[in-house]
């Protein structure tokens, strides 16, 4: 327990560093979370060794990379650089010889389930107050998360879904909808007061909630990808986490909203 509270301090003290050294810092930190994770995501799905098909995962990873800049600095060129890259895909698996249509959308997913959303997060910074609103994703990401953990921990009975992750609870999703809710408005109130951000209080409880909910199905779906594939985690490179996707997977379905809703308000 104790490595697992340290690894995820050191976590979170750079992701608040990134955050506060502001856009370049955070496309840094997304860009290295990419790479990573889609290496993590590739090696379940295909079983990849360190030493097997390196150019290939390599070959990935950089489209994976090149869709989240363009995702982040050239929003109205993303729908182009993911059909370049799908094209790219089934070219390459066809001269590879690798008739299976599943191998090319394994592929594809892997552009759609990581680069995108992390894309995403970096273009907020366009957005009037997109800055500040970076922060509620991980806001809510992190107190569903925990609340989640320790409620279920302490009242957990009624199984979630038992097929897909054993030890998550009804009562720990419903006590990380209230952490989600309650500290986007602890968030929202801290805007107000300290940044002069006038927005309706109301709406960080929706997207607190929202969010919440979106975040809880992104671990759920980390996790049915991980049992259709007999494994664990996606990676151990943070003792008693896991990998680096296991620790975004819920971020990754938490960006979506915060987005769309830093967008709606600009």
């Amino acid at each position: 327990m104790k490595v697992r509270v340290l690894a995820g301090a050191v976590v979170a003290a750079i992701l608040i560093g990134a955050l506060l050294m502001g856009q370049v810092a955070v496309t840094v930190l997304a860009v290295v979370a990419c790479m990573i994770a889609t290496y993590e995501y590739v090696s379940v799905i295909f079983g990849y060794g360190a030493k097997r098909r390196t150019a290939e995962i390599l070959a990935l990873t950089a489209l994976a990379v090149a869709n989240l800049l363009i995702v982040a600095y050239w929003p109205a060129l993303s729908a182009v650089g993911l059909a370049c890259a799908f094209i790219l895909i089934f070219i390459h698996n066809i001269l590879r010889h690798r008739h299976e249509p599943n191998d090319a959308m394994y592929q594809i997913f892997s552009l759609l389930y990581i680069a995108v959303p992390l894309g995403l997060i970096i273009q907020m910074y366009s957005l009037p107050y997109g800055h500040l609103l970076i922060w509620l994703v991980f806001v809510i990401s992190a107190l569903t998360d925990t609340m989640a953990y320790f409620v279920g921990m302490k009242l957990g009975k009624r199984r979630l879904a038992p097929a897909i992750s054993p030890k998550k609870s009804v009562e720990g999703a419903l006590g990380g909808l209230v952490g989600g809710i309650g500290f986007s408005l602890i968030f929202g109130i801290i805007l107000a007061k300290a940044f002069h951000v006038q927005l309706p209080l109301w709406h960080y409880g929706l997207v607190g909630a929202v969010g919440s909910i979106f975040g809880q199905f992104g671990d759920l779906s980390a996790s049915l990808i991980k049992r259709k594939f007999n494994k664990k985690d996606y990676g151990n490179l943070i003792p008693g986490h896991g990998g680096i996707l296991d620790r975004i997977d819920s971020i990754l379905f938490v960006i979506p909203v915060v987005y769309l809703y830093a967008y709606l308000v600009s």
